[in-house]
């Protein structure tokens, strides 16, 4: 067995931990957007406009997971793009409801 060959494995378990890693990050960051929404009602903006923050930098974890997955990943990169750019839209909606708020 070449190196090569006995690396891929290695490399596919890899990308498939990045990968659910990348996942439970947009579902965590989605959860601060949830408790930030929660707490605007609530008449909390600071701690809501710290929430967002949060899943800002959470999001960005996010990305730093699926850029050391390869194109050539057995990823449904649709699928991920479009919770990507979900995740996106939801925290610039937010944000600029809590900047009007404040």
């Amino acid at each position: 067995m070449s190196a090569s060959a006995a690396v891929a494995p290695i490399r596919e378990r890899t990308e498939q931990v990045c990968l659910a890693l990348a996942r439970a990050e947009l579902e965590v960051a989605f959860s601060y957007l949830r408790l930030a929404e929660a707490e605007s009602h609530g008449g909390n903006v600071a701690h809501a406009q710290d929430l967002v923050s949060k899943s800002q930098m959470t999001y960005l974890t996010a990305v730093r997971y699926i850029d050391s997955l390869t194109p050539d990943s057995d990823v449904d990169w649709c699928e991920l793009q479009s919770d990507f750019h979900e995740l996106f839209g939801a925290i610039r909606r937010m944000a600029s409801l809590l900047a009007l708020a404040s």
